[in-house]
């Protein structure tokens, strides 16, 4: 079963609050398998690049990075355990990711 949330939060706390939600997943399941939907291409790698200093694993994948790019990294986000994928809407349609821990959509509009 696959945990979703619904918050509502001023715009300065939406990545201090992302932040949390993962770290707190992280703990409580090591086989953790996090999907973070973001706006635009632009956000999407802004947040990985964040998280990925916060020394979160993470991936991304935007319609900014070359199809075989996106497909090697879908590849392995469908069969690694222990990885947040940072995507923007290419992976909204017609994408199955099995065993997904923790849906996350992040509205940050402010780029």
């Amino acid at each position: 079963q696959v945990r979703q949330m619904h918050l509502v939060a001023p715009l300065d706390k939406h990545f201090p609050l992302l932040y949390a939600i993962l770290k707190e997943h992280i703990a409580d399941d090591v086989d953790y398998k996090v999907l973070v939907f973001c706006t635009t291409a632009m956000v999407t790698r802004l947040v990985a690049d964040l998280l990925g200093e916060l020394n979160l694993n993470v991936r991304e994948i935007h319609s900014r990075k070359p199809q075989s790019y996106r497909t090697r990294v879908s590849d392995e986000f469908r069969k690694s355990k222990g990885l947040i994928l940072v995507t923007s809407d290419v992976s909204a349609r017609g994408v199955d990711y099995p065993d997904v821990t923790l849906v996350v959509q992040v509205y940050l509009d402010l780029l």
